[in-house]
């Protein structure tokens, strides 16, 4: 029986809730799942997913706290509010109202707060393989004993799901999968809305800008400061065709604004090349707006622009200025520098008689040197930036907010009104010209000549609404405070239960150790006379082993009827093939049959070739493997810098490979960890350029992985074959034996497959100041990160002995000194040669029994035909 497992699927509506619902459906395929949409009025579903048992799925778009309190996993989605509105538009022909969305927002609050995970759906579409690991692990974490589903297919079947219904104009759905008909045909594209929906989408922007700010959809230069876009707005109310100043105009939001409100002349000043560009193109047939290419400062000319980047060096749409502000930790001024043209106001407007009604200047952090270029021009509103320590966007300001007001009050500004904000608070304040760490926002200077009186009252309701704001922001966290004081004090109560608990059990433990201490006593005991009789038992080997070879040696000696031919024969017979190159003379390569295997899986496989001067055998190598036509393989060879015809090989079969590379390295282990640099396969193997994989090996290895998945390493029997691929000798492996490994490598290393998982455990590269023994090298890692050995009884692959090998050349010089370091290292003392026959006599015994079976067979196989 599964446990007893609670799970809602909750979002915004339009939020991908429907393909998580089929992801959490599919990985629980397994097991007997009831599923639910519950709607915000249904209370029989509600009661249904609270009193159920066994495993539950449900879904649905409304907060209840019924849900959240009883479900064991919750899982909330949540996307742009402006796509929502758009998205439900096209698909139910509902216009949202203000207070509906609120609702899904009142909601999205609320489910972020208890879910185990909220789900962005802009990231999860684009990264559905990392969503679909992430829900597995959730479900794994509460419930770690439940057999969930695998398959690699799994988002194909959900992607066909939704497809199978794109040409169905039906609103109905199974309660299995919750897809509706055409239900991607409704996911809107920004970029080509018009009509009614852009209109949707641009006044579900305005009216929550703050929410698509704080959650990272829309930037905080255009739409972080809507109280000063309203307070502006009432501001140009005032005038009559209004003339508009823009200090600083970026992406034209301000300027947009006033020819909205009715301005009659607009002159914006911005010397961003890309701005620029952009604001020509988009007010060229325009009578209202002129576009200036200056920074206005203090003083008319030339100067340095410091040009806003972030960390990764990508240009950000604001925070360029003409003050040398340094960088924030997200904001970097000091990388790009460009020279720009400046004028003063008092220069630019000289001899032109116009009285401009509103001035906003926007110069990250050089507004006051705009005022004072003013010269005796005396805008009738002013509209200014401060801030005051902001280490994380714009940093630290070279002027204060109350430089800002003394300027504005020698100069006829009377009344201010400021707005000002510091992390979630936001206020609106009449002539207060403070600020503390953390402070920005805008100030709106009023000239003397402007009445005051027309606009106080606006100003007083919406300080006044800035307040009550606070206050409900305030006393929520207070409630909230409240709520957790009371969960504190319950979990403080079990807390307190379980101590109590703890140190019964404690107690309890205490009294099982000392009864364990006894029984490792015993077991202590047990061992020592185990070891005592281990010595005897080797003691018994090695007189068994000597014996056998004195038996041999009198049968010999005693048969002196029997002719030298007969003698010869009993030798060769007798005699281990294992480790033993040149068995016969060269017969043609008889293949011997692999099964024919059907793959349950095929996993990606990474095999790698290290090559150098192996021309006349690497493309037998190359075809070996590639004629496994294994359908995910991933080949990867990786040459020193051959000269003798090997990269002409190379480029003749690239097309066919996944890659190549020929480049000096400083031995054959540099060239196999360059290869695996390349390659991210499960499984891994290399295949040294002049050996051989032998048909079907690849097929009959991935299967025994797929069917014995605790295995981490495996290998197989060997063919030995010489320059002209004719056979010479065969090595028969017995069962694996992990005590006689730290002993002698027996191993083929052209028959060796691993999984990536051991490969990383133990290091993942190959220990380059080996240059013979490295295979025995990984070996010894592999066993000693706790890796399980399995052996195949079949011939996996062929081993070239040739002249100018490797592993023939430099065995006297290199090899038999590497193969002491590690014996050395895993055996605490170097062996003599005598202990080493010693230890691997009981394998070299059981090689022989398999051997000699597998040559009767063989016979008695030939005899018959």
């Amino acid at each position: 029986m599964p446990p007893d497992l609670k799970i809602i699927i909750c979002g915004m509506p339009r939020s991908m809730t429907t393909w998580i619902f089929n992801v959490a459906a599919e990985l629980l395929s397994d097991n007997d799942v009831q599923t639910l949409w519950i709607a915000p009025d249904d209370q029989d579903a509600e009661g249904a997913f609270t009193t159920s048992k066994g495993i539950c799925l449900a879904k649905c778009h409304h907060y209840s706290k019924t849900l959240a309190e009883h479900a064991d996993l919750t899982i909330y989605s949540f996307r742009d509010i402006r796509a929502v509105a758009v998205s439900c538009y096209r698909k139910f022909d509902l216009h949202y109202s203000s207070d509906e969305i609120t609702s899904w927002l009142d909601a999205h609050k609320q489910w972020t707060s208890s879910a185990d995970i909220s789900i962005r759906y802009e990231i999860a579409n684009s990264n559905k393989e990392s969503t679909l690991v992430e829900i597995k692990e959730l479900i794994n974490n509460i419930s770690p004993h439940l057999q969930l589903h695998e398959d690699e297919l799994m988002l194909h079947k959900i992607d066909k799901k939704f497809t199978c219904k794109q040409t169905s104009e039906s609103n109905s759905y199974s309660p299995k999968d919750m897809v509706l008909g055409q239900h991607r045909t409704f996911q809107p594209d920004p970029a080509h809305l018009s009509g009614i929906e852009k209109q949707i989408y641009q006044q579900t922007q305005e009216d929550f800008s703050t929410w698509l700010q704080q959650n990272g959809y829309i930037t905080m230069d255009e739409y972080g400061q809507e109280i000063e876009y309203n307070i502006a707005r009432e501001f140009f109310s005032q005038f009559k065709q209004p003339y508009v100043v823009d200090i600083g105009v970026e992406r034209g939001s301000f300027i947009d604004l006033a020819i909205k409100s009715g301005a009659g002349k607009v002159d914006g000043f911005e010397p961003l090349p890309r701005h620029l560009d952009n604001l020509r193109k988009k007010y060229e047939a325009s009578n209202v707006v002129s576009i200036n290419p200056y920074a206005v400062s203090n003083e008319t000319g030339s100067a340095q622009f410091h040009v806003a980047t972030d960390n990764d060096g990508n240009e950000l749409d604001y925070h360029h200025t003409l003050s040398d502000l340094g960088d924030s930790s997200t904001v970097n001024r000091s990388n790009t520098i460009v020279e720009v043209k400046t004028c003063t106001l008092k220069d630019f407007f000289s001899g032109k008689p116009e009285q401009i009604d509103f001035l906003k200047i926007d110069t990250d952090g050089h507004d006051l040197n705009v005022l004072h270029g003013l010269g005796s021009l005396r805008p009738t509103i002013i509209m200014a930036e401060y801030w005051n320590d902001l280490p994380e966007t714009s940093g630290a300001n070279s002027y204060t907010l109350e430089d800002l007001v003394i300027w504005a009050e020698s100069n006829g500004y009377p009344e201010s009104v400021i707005v000002r904000r510091n992390g979630s608070i936001e206020v609106i304040e009449r002539n207060m010209p403070w600020s503390i760490s953390g402070d920005w926002g805008n100030v709106f200077f009023v000239h003397q000549r402007f009445d005051f009186n027309n606009i106080k009252t606006f100003i007083n309701e919406q300080s006044k609404k800035s307040y009550q704001s606070i206050c409900s922001h305030v006393n929520q966290l207070i409630a909230g405070l409240e709520e957790k004081e009371a969960v504190i004090q319950e979990q403080l109560k079990e807390l307190q239960t379980k101590e109590s608990v703890i140190q019964e059990q404690k107690t309890a433990l205490l009294g099982k150790q000392a009864v364990i201490q006894e029984q490792l006593k015993e077991l202590q005991t047990k061992e020592s006379v185990i070891q005592e009789q281990k010595t005897v038992l080797l003691e018994k080997q090695a007189v068994a082993y000597e014996l056998s070879k004195s038996i041999c040696r009198q049968l010999i000696h005693r048969c002196k009827i029997i002719p030298i031919y007969f003698k010869l024969k009993f030798n060769r017979l007798a005699r281990p093939r294992l480790g033993w190159l040149r068995q016969y003379s060269p017969r043609p390569l008889k293949t011997p049959p692999n099964d024919k295997v059907v793959l349950t899986h095929s996993p990606k496989l990474s095999i790698v070739t290290p090559s150098y001067g192996q021309a006349n055998f690497i493309e037998r190598t190359i075809n070996s493997v590639l004629n496994q036509e294994y359908p995910n393989l991933e080949y990867f060879i990786q040459d020193g810098g051959s000269t003798d015809g090997t990269v002409e090989v190379l480029k003749k079969n690239g097309h066919l490979l996944t890659g190549w590379k020929s480049e000096p390295d400083n031995g054959q282990s540099q060239a196999i960890n360059r290869g695996f640099l390349n390659t991210s396969g499960e499984i891994m193997a290399w295949l040294n350029s002049d050996d051989l994989l032998l048909p079907g090996a690849i097929n009959t290895v991935i299967e025994y992985f797929n069917q014995h998945p605790h295995i981490d390493v495996v290998y197989g029997n060997r063919l030995m074959i010489d320059d002209d691929d004719m056979e010479i000798g065969r090595w028969i492996l017995p069962d694996h034996c992990e005590k006689t490994l730290a002993w002698a490598d027996y191993i083929p290393q052209e028959t060796l497959f691993w999984r990536r998982s051991i490969w990383e455990k133990a290091g993942g590269k190959i220990d380059e100041s080996f240059q013979f023994a490295m295979d025995w090298d990984l070996l010894m890692r592999f066993y000693n990160v706790g890796a399980t050995f399995g052996h195949i009884p079949q011939f996996l692959g062929a081993f070239r002995v040739h002249s100018q090998q490797k592993t023939s050349a430099e065995m006297d010089k290199i090899g038999i000194e590497e193969m002491n370091i590690i014996r050395t290292r895993e055996l605490g003392y170097t062996p003599t040669i005598k202990n080493i026959r010693k230890s691997i006599f009981p394998f070299m015994l059981r090689h022989f029994i398999v051997d000699l079976k597998f040559r009767i067979k063989q016979r008695y196989s030939a005899a018959r035909s």
